[in-house]
């Protein structure tokens, strides 16, 4: 997304008005994009995933040693 300093200013002061007209060009293009922007969504989530998973890994193999050990 391109710095938008007016947007900025509208979060800032919580300028409600200036905060709809900085956005709807941005809500506009996301519907007629809609099909394209869930595609992204849905990317991003199984990337989001698959992350997760990966790092749960050797925390998983932790746990199931110490169990293991547990019934030594």
């Amino acid at each position: 997304m391109i710095f938008n300093p007016e947007l900025c200013t509208a979060l800032a002061n919580n300028d409600e008005e200036l905060l709809i007209k900085q956005l709807q060009p941005l809500v506009k293009k996301l519907s007629y994009s809609e099909r394209n922007f869930q595609e992204d969504l849905y990317q991003e989530l199984n990337i989001e995933i698959i992350t997760a998973y990966r790092k749960s890994l050797p925390l998983i193999e932790q746990k199931y040693q110490t169990f293991i050990e547990h019934l030594d």
